[in-house]
């Protein structure tokens, strides 16, 4: 099926392309079936389906329905061995994998005792071991990855199956959407491939635009005083000093609009954003971070910004406080960060415009398939009358949610003269809404 599944082997470096991370081809599909668990997926006609064995010694098992609830192993070109035994066992764990299943099933009205089940390396497998099938008709795939509890002795903990399906017919695919066109002709013009990092000098007073082609690609980003680096001192965007003088998460255009070093030295400001929701909390991703997740040797974004960052003399870190752009990074009500990794961009939509002081900006791209954020920067000139506009549509906007209660509180201190002119002089107040911004301007005076 063209499929070159990347999977990890410890003892040949060779092996090891992109851990954790396959690329695969438009119309084909990645599923995990966890050790000890099952997953359920619809199928078509023609569909290709492949069984990866990632570590070896993992038996599996298949269970294939049609539409009529009938199950025979025939309808992937191969033969049964009648009771899906394991695959009962397994949905019988009460794992999570196994409700959804069971869901599944219940909803369908399938009986998976009478599913005519397929065995998976049966005799053994080495890691990397592959078995396929077609499906000849329209159907539900289960697929079981079926094991329990490792006893001492016995060396078999249950380890995940990858499952892949290359689709007959594939659902049309993200078109391949250029930039659209600048705003200006671009003095710098990069398109920062996945997995790779970019750093470049800006003048004072020129412009910066980041813009995700693609979508759903997040960006770090970080930037260094030209001034303090020619003294031979680093001063970068600080995140903490940010959101101290901002006032927010992450700056805006208006007036809280700047990004600051840790001498609260202001280095670049937001002119333009049309994605809104960014992330200064966490640090660029880093080699601690995958080794955790158990991917060590993992392309990071900090040593990318580390081994890009060498030619500017600048000290290699080991998780760099990089603004990460267009990441939906939020504070909740118990004090935890999170992220909803449905990240917001939408194709080609998703700018950051800034003016910037005489910086060293660096970006970096996480590795993932597909997206590219393109780097431009412009001449003061050439955008002059446009940041204006820009700034001085943000800036209304943002005068008016600042002002807004201000304006409020100062009607209400003229109305609450006025009637105290009125009671003074002896006029009787009968009507209940007077009465009642009367009341109010008294409580407002009590509360001074």
């Amino acid at each position: 099926m063209g499929v070159n599944p990347v999977f990890e082997v410890p003892w040949e470096r060779k092996g090891v392309i992109a851990p954790g991370l396959p690329i695969l081809p438009h119309g084909t599909e990645r599923h995990p079936v966890p050790g000890g668990g099952s997953r359920a997926l619809a199928v078509s006609k023609g569909d290709m389906i492949s069984v990866l064995d990632r570590e070896g010694l993992q038996p599996g098992e298949i269970v294939f329905f049609a539409p009529d609830r009938r199950s025979d192993a025939a309808m992937l070109g191969t033969v049964g061995k009648g009771r899906p035994e394991a695959t009962i066992a397994t949905l019988a764990n009460g794992s999570l994998s196994g409700k959804k299943v069971l869901k599944a099933l219940d909803t369908a009205k399938f009986d998976i005792g009478a599913g005519d089940a397929i065995g998976l390396f049966q005799e053994g497998s080495c890691p990397g071991d592959i078995e396929n099938f077609t499906a000849l008709c329209d159907g539900l795939l289960i697929v079981a990855a079926p094991g329990g509890p490792m006893q001492p002795q016995a060396q078999d903990a249950p380890t995940e199956l990858i499952l892949y399906i290359r689709r007959a017919n594939p659902a049309i695919g993200k078109p391949d959407v250029g930039p659209p066109d600048p705003l200006a002709d671009p003095v710098l013009d990069f398109n920062i491939q996945p997995g790779n990092a970019t750093a470049y000098e800006v003048k004072a007073g020129q412009y910066i635009q980041i813009l995700d082609v693609k979508g759903r690609e997040c960006s770090d980003f970080q930037a260094f005083s030209r001034r303090a680096l020619d003294k031979g001192i680093e001063r970068d965007i600080d995140p903490t000093t940010t959101r101290t003088l901002m006032g927010a998460l992450y700056p805006s255009p208006g007036i809280f609009s700047k990004y600051w070093s840790v001498d609260q030295e202001p280095l670049v400001e937001i002119v333009q954003d049309t994605c809104g929701r960014h992330d200064t909390f966490g640090l660029a991703c880093t080699a601690r971070y995958y080794e955790d997740l158990g991917y060590p040797g993992h392309a990071n974004c900090s040593d990318n910004m580390n081994i890009d960052l060498a030619r500017y003399d600048i000290k290699p870190r080991g998780g760099w406080p990089a603004i990460n752009f267009f990441f939906n990074t939020m504070l909740d009500d118990t004090n935890a960060i999170g992220h909803d990794r449905g990240i917001l961009c939408c194709c080609g939509r998703c700018r950051i415009w800034f003016v910037s002081r005489r910086v060293v900006p660096v970006m970096s791209i996480r590795r993932t398939a597909g997206t590219r954020p393109i780097f431009k920067c412009a001449p003061i000139k050439q955008l002059k009358s446009l940041t204006a506009r820009l700034a001085i549509e943000n800036l209304r906007r943002r005068m008016w949610k600042i002002q807004k209660k201000q304006r409020f509180m100062i009607v209400l201190r003229v109305i609450r003269v006025i009637l105290s002119n009125i009671t003074a002089i002896g006029w009787p107040i009968k009507c209940p809404i007077m009465g009642l911004l009367m009341n109010i301007g008294l409580a407002e005076t009590r509360s001074r």
